[in-house]
């Protein structure tokens, strides 16, 4: 009915989760099933079973917003003006060449 239109892959608090929304006809399931569970056991987390189309979206949204997929954070240095890293102050005379030397005591 859906083919993959209602059913999102995504990692949520370090972990592959599935959310789905499902029409599994009688005798197999209950008609409209909207669940979500994690991707590596089948373990159910939350499982709903709306009556109408419209209600099975409206809760398959409000799954989507409930577990939000958190990108990672990349790591980020500090950029100069002119679009140099500032993230490191050594220069290829070593440590310290910048900042006063061990010959100015």
């Amino acid at each position: 009915m859906y083919q993959g239109k209602y059913h999102e892959i995504r990692k949520f608090n370090g972990r592959r989760i599935v959310i789905d929304l499902a029409d599994v006809p009688f005798p197999l399931g209950s008609g409209l099933e909207v669940a979500v569970l994690y991707a590596s056991s089948g373990k159910e987390i939350e499982m709903f079973h709306p009556a109408t189309v419209e209600e099975a979206v409206s809760v398959y949204q409000r799954m989507l917003d409930k577990y939000p997929e958190k990108p990672k954070e990349r790591n980020k240095k500090e950029v100069n003006a002119d679009g140099k890293n500032q993230g490191d102050k050594r220069t290829p005379g070593g440590i310290g060449s910048q900042a006063g030397s061990r010959r100015d005591l």
